[in-house]
């Protein structure tokens, strides 16, 4: 699976990739300073499905959200569905790995993975 490395606007290290279902998924560096560091994992674009309520109400709730300039939120929990989740094959997961294991390791994200040893390259190394 192709892992695109890059850094976001605010300097922080994001690996892009797609998952079974070709949806775009991420792994980022998170701006929370906590002991040991904190990464983001998930869907890029989260699939968003509304409850019969909240359809009913949604050009009010825009209109509103419009005119006091803020982004909409959910009304109530049953309301709205999201789901954020990844579907990944084991190559997939395993390709994650070492990625993983580096954050674990070292409290961030790595700047790249060597092509074919999956493995990520030691600061000695390169």
């Amino acid at each position: 699976m192709p892992l695109e490395f890059s850094n976001t606007c605010r300097g922080f290290r994001k690996i892009k990739f797609s998952d079974d279902y070709a949806l775009q998924c991420s792994l980022q560096e998170s701006s929370i300073d906590r002991p040991g560091g904190c990464i983001w994992i998930g869907l890029e674009n989260p699939a968003v499905q509304y409850g019969p309520r909240l359809i009913s109400a949604l050009p009010l709730i825009q209109k509103a959200a419009d005119e006091a300039n803020i982004a909409m939120g959910a009304a109530t929990p049953g309301d709205v569905l999201m789901d954020g989740r990844m579907h990944l094959t084991r190559e997939m997961a395993a390709d994650l790995i070492p990625v993983l294991q580096y954050f674990v390791q070292t409290g961030h994200l790595p700047d790249a993975v060597e092509e074919n040893q999956n493995e990520v390259p030691n600061k000695e190394n390169k």
